[in-house]
């Protein structure tokens, strides 16, 4: 209390000084107390916290009552930052330098006295002094920092200076009015020194230690704890304001560590720190990357705050930028003087933050195309470059945050979110629909994927062509361009819409450039932005400083790079005027005859028509020279173009090359395509496929043109589909000889294109079925069955399409496709829903996939029942058939729906050779398209030729296939007009009374009912044909009138009574009426004398059922057979070899008539 009342009275004589310089005084003499012991607040009573609590409610309304008003802020800088003094405090007070009294038992390693004078000094020393840490507790509304000393020896850690000494928070403070602890305090903060001794625990929050709770610290005994309020107060930022940068660091560093411990900023916080980026917005990004790079809460927290405002969003993008686009490292120099490097992708994931704010769409808007840039480069450098500091920075940042293995991949993931947050999902979407997000991670054909991004984002990027285009030419423009191949791929998507001479006049330099480069990818870059630029008439004076290079490029083996470089020329020539050319015209003559015989027939035209336009020029000149030369080649090639032209395959082949060139085809190429198809679809189907199976970019333009119009799609579809069935081959013949096998693959390719057009889904309806067939054997070829060369072409196709690994993914994507355009979106989700498009994808259960297929898609398919079955037993009666179990799995599935003899009866054969399969799987189909066919009567006498294999398959382990065989016969006996079936009877009946034991109950039941059938269908021959067999089967039939299950107690019955009648026993039909089995067994032992053996036989494994009735009955039996027996040992010993039975009645039973039997024995 001595030390609280100390506290108050210097507080009263600071009231009275004011705030002009204070008269020397001398320290009021202190009251020496002991040091507090090790963690007091264990022995405080209840009555000392409560007393505690209303001395400080006193204190402050007695600190109201007074008035003590805030100081007014001085103008002027303090003359130094304060530093901690380990002497005894001086008596007489400096003027703006409080002299705060010690403890006299305070020692030089204990009291340190700070001149708190300005936010500056303040700062300074909460944060960046090395020998004080700083102690966060504060006030609910006005922020007080007490600052704890420590030993001068004493290293300290990241909070707290030493493991003995722990924070004193400042308690039922948050009614305090800015109350200034010394004479020149900060106005709006309490900075109070509180002198402890290194000893000293907490005394007001922390009274229990076991109950504290650490955030961050390493030190369990140094524990900080947060009771007041969840952010300091920052208000004097807005009385002195911020008028220096140098304040910037200190106070980003503050804030960040005022919040590591803190939920999030309370709003005062909030409201500083937009004011802080509002006035210093490059500093603030520099000190939170600085002191946060691996952006962790509490930068996150600073960061989404920056990004509730769009104001101050747009204010802090422009510095990101410049960080992120300078990799791996960027030499960012803070207003302090910290001149350490950050990494690029602090910038990135500040920015990620940034992005996740809704408020900052805006800002995000007005730099998007700067922003998406800088996220590409970053994708291609993290993928070729990465550093060991920069894995080790990753490493960090992944501790902290769930993110990816590689920043490229985060890079991607923020590219996306930058798109939804701009609402251009439709891009994304487009992208990952040709997987150009996996492309992007492989910096080979990164710039493919910068290309096509570059073209899905054509409508959305419209606002910001120009932009966009100058800032790409800026990066392109560097001396040293890392990312230089995307960046042009990105450019030359973008020329066509970028308007302006002064704009392609910067452009032509880069290309010219690029024109030079020994990479194939960058020449074929600048080719075709020269090819865009050259269509601009002002551009032809400039480009035709190029054309000594551009001649040179006519030698290029690269026909590409030859068409591109022909279309340039020609695009040159409608401007008459370039005087400059004609230096040239002479040397492009020459380079352009031997054009005239290339193997590309789109070269042949172009270099012709060149010529035409260089002769016209050299006449003009009076040079004939080169004029003369030409002649000879022109008339050869002139007879050789009239003989090819009536060709479709020349044809289609000089359309395709044509359109490799061009963005798409004109309205009247788009006309003769269908014009041709309609008059040759066969022969435009074999010469496209042949020129190019890959389908690349000019073949899908085709397709899609073709597809365009639902007659000639209806016409190309059945060629399409004759390529399909045959795998993996086709030997296709073009009508110009070409007879190069086409992969089954291409066509499905094709089809590919075709599908997406929604014009041809007329057409498509109709070949429906036999596309969805066509398509599942492709899934299973592919994958059973996978040649080299089909690998190879597939690696192809993969490289100009962003296609599967595997191609019977591709296919099941196909077949998806095929659904969603004939809106049967329904079954494609209870394929879904019961993972069927998986099971597809193995050979070992792809035929149950294709049968649940062929179940979910009964409804749809009831117009297409007979088509998609006729289609179905043609493949299946091939010599060879590739696809038999799935095939026959689908055609099972539809035999319900079809009707017509003539369709059964072709199904039956291919049924008859299943049945005799040795695949267990295809025994159970035939059985099933058996049991249909079963039904229909007038099946009857056909499915009669199958029995003998019928009844082997009775025999047979598998349950079901027993019970399907029986079910066919029992469907079969419904016709009594089957004359053929006698023969077999026998037969039957014999394998079916072992069957009544059996331990499926289905069985059992089947087989009793229709060995009850068979008796009455040859009852009318007489008894002699089936004796034999109705006797054997007379005990089992006993037996199981006992059973548990009452159908099959029912059945047995009633097949007992027809078994006596069949007999003509009408004793045992008798006894059976009148429910007496004892008097049933007696008959059946008296009268049939030379069966009793086999009889008794029959009765001793009922001694072991399972069911007790059963065991009873068997007992009993036994008890009367005795009577009827000379040798009574077999049963004795029968009984005597029972095990020992938990039913009390039954044991008795057994018992009795084993002591029965002993005693006939004896006697």
């Amino acid at each position: 209390m001595a030390g609280r009342r100390s506290g108050l009275c210097r507080l009263l004589r600071k009231k009275n000084e004011g705030p002009g310089p204070a008269p020397a005084r001398q320290p009021e003499e202190m009251q020496n107390f002991q040091p507090l012991q090790q963690d007091p607040g264990q022995h405080r009573t209840e009555e000392h916290v409560r007393a505690r609590g209303r001395f400080r409610r006193a204190v402050q309304r007695f600190l109201k009552f007074i008035g003590i008003r805030r100081r007014t802020p001085r103008t002027t800088p303090p003359e130094g930052t304060a530093q901690p003094d380990t002497r005894p405090n001086d008596p007489k007070a400096k003027p703006d330098v409080d002299s705060s009294l010690t403890d006299p038992t305070a020692t030089s390693d204990t009291a340190l006295t700070h001149d708190l004078t300005s936010p500056i000094t303040t700062l300074t020393h909460l944060m960046a002094t090395a020998d004080i840490a700083p102690i966060h507790c504060a006030a609910n509304l006005d922020t007080a920092l007490v600052d704890e000393t420590t030993t001068s020896g004493t290293a300290p850690t990241d909070l707290m200076a030493k493991a003995d000494i722990a924070p004193m928070p400042m308690g039922d403070t948050s009614n305090l009015d800015a109350a200034t602890m010394d004479g020149t305090g900060i106005s709006g903060t309490a900075m109070t020194d509180e002198v402890t001794n290194a000893e000293t625990t907490p005394t007001d929050v922390m009274e229990k230690s076991d109950t504290t709770t650490t955030e961050s610290i390493g030190n369990a005994d140094t524990t900080p704890t947060h009771s007041v309020t969840d952010a300091p107060n920052l208000d004097f930022f807005k009385e002195k304001g911020v008028s220096s940068q140098k304040q910037v660091p200190a106070i980003m560093r503050y804030i960040h560590q005022c919040l590591t411990f803190h939920v999030s900023p309370d709003v005062s916080l909030h409201a500083n720190i937009l004011s802080l980026v509002g006035a210093h917005p490059r500093h603030v990004v520099m000190s939170l990357l600085h002191c946060a790079p691996a952006c962790d809460r509490a930068a996150a927290m600073i960061w989404r705050t920056i990004a509730s405002s769009g104001t101050t969003a747009e204010k802090v993008l422009p510095t990101l930028l410049q960080v992120m686009e300078d990799w791996p490292l960027y030499s960012l120099s803070s207003s302090d003087g910290d001149n350490k490097d950050v990494f690029a992708l602090a910038a990135t994931l500040a920015l990620r933050m940034i992005i996740q704010e809704p408020q900052c769409q805006d800002a995000l808007m007005i730099y998007a195309p700067q922003l998406l840039v800088a996220l590409l480069f970053q994708v291609y450098m993290s993928t070729e470059q990465m550093p060991e500091e920069v894995r080790t920075f990753w490493r960090q940042c992944r501790e902290q945050h769930d993110l990816p293995n590689d920043p490229n991949r985060f890079a991607v993931q923020t590219i996306k979110a930058l798109l939804c947050c701009l609402h251009w999902e439709d891009v994304m979407v487009a992208v990952e629909r040709k997987h150009g997000w996996d492309t992007l991670l492989h910096p080979d054909i990164h710039h493919y994927a910068v290309g096509l991004l570059a073209r899905e984002m054509r409508s959305v990027l419209i606002p910001f062509y120009s932009l966009i285009a100058t800032h790409l030419l800026r990066l392109l423009s560097r001396e040293e361009p890392h990312w230089e191949l995307p960046a042009l791929a990105f450019l030359v998507e973008l020329l066509d819409y970028v308007e302006g001479r002064n704009c392609h006049e910067s452009v032509l330099p880069i290309l010219s450039r690029h024109l030079q480069s020994q990479c194939p990818d960058s020449r074929r870059l600048a080719l075709r932005g020269l090819l865009v630029l050259s269509v601009d008439p002002s551009m032809a004076e400039s480009i035709c400083s190029l054309a000594e290079r551009l001649v040179e490029l006519l030698h290029d083996g690269d026909g590409d790079v030859v068409t591109m470089t022909l279309s340039v020329f020609l695009n040159m020539f409608r401007e008459k005027n370039i005087e400059a050319f004609s230096s040239t015209a002479p040397k492009l003559a020459v380079a352009l005859r031997p054009l005239f015989d290339n193997d590309n027939t789109h070269v042949q035209l172009l270099s012709v028509r060149l010529s035409q336009e260089v002769m016209e020029l050299l006449v003009e000149e009076g040079t004939n020279t080169q004029v003369h030369h030409s002649l000879v080649p022109l008339f050869f090639r002139w007879h050789n173009e009239n003989q090819c032209v009536a060709e479709v395959p020349a044809i289609m082949r000089y359309i395709h090359q044509c359109l490799t060139f061009h963005v798409s085809s004109d309205v009247s190429l788009h006309a003769n395509i269908l014009s041709l198809v309609g008059a040759h679809p066969r022969h435009v189907v074999m010469s496209l496929l042949h020129c190019a199976p890959a389908c690349d970019r000019a073949a899908a333009m085709i397709w899609r043109t073709i597809a365009s119009s639902g007659t000639t799609a209806e016409k190309v579809l059945p060629t399409l589909l004759q390529v399909m069935e045959d795998w993996p081959l086709y030997s296709l013949s073009s009508s110009d000889g070409d007879n190069k096998d086409v992969f089954a693959l291409a066509a499905t390719l094709a089809l590919r294109m075709i599908i997406q057009e929604p014009q041809c889904q007329d057409a498509l309806m109709i070949y429906a079925p036999q596309l969805l067939v066509a398509l599942l054997f492709q899934v299973y070829m592919s994958t059973e069955q996978m040649p080299e060369e089909v690998k190879t072409f597939w690696r192809q196709c993969q490289e100009q399409h962003d296609l599967p690994n595997d191609p019977n993914r591709f296919a099941v994507q196909t077949i998806k496709a095929l659904l969603c355009c004939l809106h049967w979106e329904d079954a494609m989700v209870a394929m879904e829903c019961k993972r069927g498009w998986d099971t597809l994808l193995h050979p070992d259960t792809h035929h149950y996939a294709v049968g649940l297929l062929a179940r979910e898609m009964r409804s749809v398919l009831i117009p297409f029942y007979s088509l998609i079955a006729t289609h179905l037993l043609r493949l299946l009666s091939r010599e060879e058939p590739h696809w038999e179990l799935p095939a026959l799995a689908f055609l099972v599935e539809l035999l319900d729906y079809v009707d017509g003899r003539r369709c059964h009866e072709s199904v039956l054969p291919i049924l008859s050779r299943h049945l005799q399969n040795q695949c267990p799987d295809s025994r159970r189909l035939a059985l099933r398209g058996l049991l249909v066919l079963s039904v229909d009567p007038s099946m009857a006498e056909s499915i009669c030729s199958l029995a003998e294999r019928l009844v082997e398959l009775l025999h047979d382990g598998d349950g079901d296939v027993v019970a399907m065989t029986l079910s066919v016969f029992l469907n079969m006996l419904q016709d009594k007009d089957i004359e053929a079936f006698s023969s077999t009877a026998p037969k039957l009946a014999e394998a079916l009374w072992p069957l009544f034991d059996n331990d499926n109950t289905h069985v059992q039941l089947l087989s009793i009912r229709l060995f009850q059938e068979v008796m009455e269908l040859l009852a009318e021959e007489g008894p002699k044909t089936l004796n034999t067999q109705v006797h054997q089967s007379l005990v089992p039939l006993f037996f199981h009138l006992h059973d548990e299950n009452q159908c099959v107690a029912e059945a047995s019955r009633e097949t007992l009574l027809c078994a006596a009648s069949f007999l003509k026993r009408r004793d045992l039909e008798q006894v059976l009426r009148r429910q007496q089995p004892i008097k049933f067994c007696d008959c059946l032992m008296d009268k049939d004398v030379s069966r009793r053996d086999e009889h008794l036989r029959q009765a001793l494994p009922y001694l072991q059922s399972p069911q007790q009735p059963l065991r009873e009955a068997a007992v009993r039996f036994m008890g009367v057979a005795a009577w009827h027996m000379q040798d009574l040992h077999p049963v004795m010993k029968a009984l005597e070899a029972m095990t020992e039975d938990d039913c009390s009645s039954y044991s008795t039973m057994k018992n009795a008539v084993l002591s029965a039997f002993r005693r006939a024995v004896s006697k």
